[in-house]
């Protein structure tokens, strides 16, 4: 569950027991001196910024920043007076000065470290990540300010096997090459792509559940003539959810239809790349249910195609995914059809729909 809705009275109700029992402080500029006092709290939010020598509690795990990131020099106070710190989230991003301080590698207690959004100078994170060895969430989906917007991840995560959820960034610079292979617990793996990282790597991920490729997807010694000659990819039968992005390139149709050939019990496929052709239907898995596709540029049909999907309940057909100028539904397709997006398909001219379909 990511999130959840609360009635006002009972999240009073809540921080209230939580304050009483001081397992929990909200901190803000007009109660910030009083945190010093409080030397069995152990979760701190952040609601507005104030000096981090406030925090002198030992016992504290959790810390969360819901405003903007600490002025420069304030950072290295706060890993020096966490070294027991959890969970470490910076909810809203922001301007985060020069640099990631090597001094995060001290927190080596961290179960959850959430930098997304976080504007640096310089663009490489430090080797010193290697000693989060207790991490299960890691993401580093971080910008800078950098002229290239590219980042550099040392390659260490490797190291951090028991890590279930990883969110590389968006960009990676092209000397970051991360081995993955040992992360056999991972459950969430987010902007994997060829480039960056190493195919091999996924079939070791066997209780992948999400997978999220972004940038170039490109199979090496991939045999075209004997398409079944080639080694799968993937090899978890947890896997639910792909998604496929490139805004800057294509796939080879061919690798795709490997890949999904892979993906034998996903519900849930998301295209957002040009591909020309959508794979033949026995590449695709029957339980789908939601389909996306986005900036395709298929030039035939897809509907023979998706209407054979016995379970599909969601489509979306946007930007750019169709470039023909027909498409046809014939009689009795998509019997469980429950949702249909169609948006700027702007060469489309005639769609039928055959009686009894939808």
């Amino acid at each position: 569950m990511r999130s959840f809705q609360m009635h006002d009275l009972m999240r009073d109700v809540c921080l209230s027991k939580a304050k009483q029992q001081k397992i929990l402080y909200i901190a803000d500029q007009s109660n910030a001196c009083q945190l010093s006092t409080i030397g069995r709290v152990r979760r701190v939010s952040v609601h507005r910024y104030f000096s981090i020598q406030c925090i002198k509690s030992p016992r504290l795990r959790s810390l969360l920043f819901f405003d903007k990131f600490l002025p420069n020099g304030e950072q290295d106070k706060i890993l020096k007076s966490i070294c027991l710190e959890r969970v470490l989230d910076y909810e809203r991003g922001g301007a985060a000065g020069c640099k990631l301080p090597n001094d995060i590698g001290k927190l080596i207690h961290l179960r959850f470290l959430r930098l997304r959004g976080l504007d640096f100078l310089n663009s490489s994170l430090p080797s010193s990540l290697s000693n989060l060895r207790c991490l299960q969430t890691l993401d580093l989906r971080i910008k800078t300010l950098s002229f290239f917007k590219i980042i550099h991840v040392p390659n260490v995560l490797w190291r951090m096997q028991q890590l279930r959820h990883l969110y590389l960034p968006k960009h990676c610079s092209p000397k970051t090459r991360l081995k993955l292979g040992t992360l056999r617990n991972l459950q969430t793996l987010v902007n994997f792509n060829t480039r960056n990282c190493y195919l091999k790597d996924l079939i070791n991920m066997t209780n992948i559940r999400e997978l999220e490729i972004r940038g170039p997807f490109i199979i090496e010694d991939f045999n075209t003539e004997e398409l079944d000659k080639n080694p799968p990819i993937i090899q978890s039968k947890y896997l639910h959810f792909l998604s496929v992005i490139n805004n800057k390139g294509r796939i080879d149709p061919r690798h795709l239809a490997h890949l999904l050939l892979s993906c034998e019990n996903i519900s849930k496929l998301s295209l957002d790349v040009e591909i020309r052709r959508l794979p033949e239907y026995h590449y695709l898995s029957s339980n789908l249910a939601y389909i996306k596709l986005r900036r395709c540029e298929l030039e035939e049909d897809p509907m023979p195609t998706l209407e054979k999907l016995p379970y599909l309940r969601m489509l979306e057909l946007h930007e750019e995914a169709f470039i023909g100028k027909e498409m046809f539904c014939c009689g009795q397709a998509f019997a469980k059809l429950e949702s249909l997006s169609l948006k700027e398909l702007n060469n489309l001219e005639e769609w039928k729909v055959g009686e009894g379909a939808m």
